[in-house]
C-alpha cells in the first residue's frame, strides 16, 4: 500500500512511496447511523490543507489545499439539519481561506435552520469580509445559528511588515474583527500567536509595547 512505512518480519524497514493526495470528494461520508452519535459532537470537514505557513501549526507541512464538492457538502448538512443533530463542528483548518466555499455553505445553513443544530468553525480573523460579518449577525429560529468561531490564525511576523507600526496597525485591524463578532450572537474562542522575528530595527520599547 503505497503512503505507509512498516517494519518487515525480517526487521527491515520497507517504505511505499507518497500518495497521491485523494480527491476530497471521494472521500466517503461515515455518518449513517445516527443512534450512534446520539447527544454528541458531529465532526465534519469540507477542505484539507492549509494556506499559511505559521511555523507553530503541523497543518502548515501540507502545501496543497482540497475542497469538497459543494453538491455533496449541501446534502450532508441537511443529512445533520435532518436529524436534529445538536452541534456540528467543522474541522476545517482555516475555514474561511476561500471566500466562495465558506459564503456558500454559511448561506445553505441560514436558509436551512432548524432551530436545534448549530455550527462550530475554526477562521483566520484577518480574512473576514463584512459581507461575512453581516451573515453572522442575522438571527436564527432557536439556539444561535453559528454557535462558536475559534479565531486560529493571529499570527504576525514582523519580517511581514515595513515597520513596527504595521504590525500594530493589522493587530488592531483583525482586533477590531473579533470585537464585532463579539458584539452580535457569536461566541468567540480566540488563540493569539504573536511572534516578532528577523527584525533587527525593533527596539526593546517597541517589543515591550507590542507585547502590552
Amino acid at each position: 500500500i503505497d503512503g505507509i512505512t512498516f517494519r518487515c518480519p525480517d526487521g527491515t524497514i520497507c517504505e511505499r512511496p507518497w500518495r497521491v493526495p485523494m480527491d476530497l470528494s471521494e472521500v466517503p461520508f461515515v455518518y449513517h447511523d445516527m443512534k450512534k452519535f446520539e447527544n454528541k459532537i458531529i465532526y465534519y470537514e469540507t477542505s484539507r490543507g492549509c494556506p499559511f505557513s505559521c511555523s507553530y501549526c503541523l497543518s502548515s507541512i501540507d502545501k496543497r489545499l482540497r475542497f469538497r464538492s459543494l453538491d455533496l457538502v449541501f446534502n450532508e448538512l441537511q443529512f445533520f439539519l435532518d436529524h436534529k443533530v445538536p452541534q456540528v463542528k467543522f474541522v476545517d483548518r482555516t475555514f474561511n481561506c476561500k471566500h466562495d466555499h465558506a459564503m456558500a455553505i454559511w448561506k445553505y445553513i441560514q436558509e436551512h435552520d432548524n432551530g436545534i443544530t448549530n455550527f462550530h468553525f475554526e477562521v483566520s480573523a484577518d480574512l473576514l469580509r463584512d459581507e461575512e460579518m453581516e451573515n453572522k449577525k442575522r438571527p436564527s429560529r432557536g439556539n444561535s445559528l453559528f454557535s462558536k468561531f475559534v479565531f486560529s490564525r493571529l499570527c504576525f511576523s514582523a519580517r511581514n511588515y515595513r515597520n513596527i507600526a504595521s504590525v500594530f496597525a493589522t493587530f488592531l485591524e483583525t482586533y477590531s474583527t473579533i470585537y464585532q463578532c463579539v458584539k452580535s450572537v457569536v461566541t468567540t474562542h480566540t488563540y493569539v500567536f504573536t511572534r516578532v522575528v528577523n527584525c533587527s530595527s525593533l527596539t526593546n520599547n517597541d517589543v515591550t509595547s507590542f507585547a502590552s
